[in-house]
């Protein structure tokens, strides 16, 4: 379980399984994301770049995602397949 809280008291605590592969600590196991809400998948996406979250994500959020880092100019972080 991976734990970030700065003041407990605050309600702000963030908990989740740390899904990360013994292999490559900077990847995220997607399996791990889904049932997540998609406002926390794509925070942890934008902010923390688990990019593996991308699959849980309902193509609709894919694409607004992506078109909002399009916008402001910066690579895709959920690549479409099939495009």
């Amino acid at each position: 379980m991976r734990v970030a809280c700065t003041d407990p008291d605050d309600g702000s605590c963030l908990a989740m399984p740390a899904c990360v592969p013994r292999d490559d600590p900077r990847a995220v196991v997607p399996a791990c994301c889904y049932g997540l809400p998609e406002d926390l998948l794509v925070s942890l996406i934008r902010d923390h770049s688990a990019y593996g979250c991308c699959a849980a994500l309902s193509p609709a959020t894919v694409d607004e995602l992506n078109n909002a880092e399009a916008i402001a100019g910066r690579e895709l972080p959920c690549p479409v397949r099939g495009r």
